[in-house]
């Protein structure tokens, strides 16, 4: 089974989400998430970032990352399972309106979500490393 690497594991909302804190654990997701291209674009991120940072959303396995990465925080990562809930991406949807996300983000994380829905099969695990707690 494919793995990513989370610092700790939470469930909140119907949502297990893996927070990948520590800028390490991230970069060595980043190769297991992104390939070619993409893996090249990010990484030329990290390397000259814009001055206010960037954030991608992106898809692995049944999992929604963001991925962002900000001058003083560096690099981090949240790896969201929607456990196939639509009502759950729904109530998401619905919080992320009432904290303000740009519409075309939290439209690009339904997009995410039905995809996801198309592609059960494709399966994945967080593990716990370099735990912060």
């Amino acid at each position: 089974m494919k793995q990513l690497f989370a610092n700790q594991i939470i469930e909140q909302g119907g949502i297990v989400q893996g927070l990948v804190i520590l800028d390490r654990t991230a970069h060595e997701n980043l190769p297991i998430i992104f390939t070619g291209n993409a893996l090249s674009y990010i990484k030329s991120l990290i390397e000259r970032p814009p001055a206010d940072g960037f954030y991608t959303l992106d898809r692995f396995c049944q999992y929604i990352i963001l991925t962002q990465y900000h001058p003083e925080t560096r690099l981090s990562m949240k790896i969201s399972d929607y456990n196939n809930n639509i009502n759950v991406a729904l109530d998401e949807y619905s919080e992320l309106i009432s904290k303000e996300w740009e519409k075309e983000d939290r439209d690009k994380i339904m997009r995410l979500f039905q995809i996801i829905e198309m592609d059960l099969d494709n399966r994945a695990e967080i593990i716990i490393k370099d735990s912060f707690h």
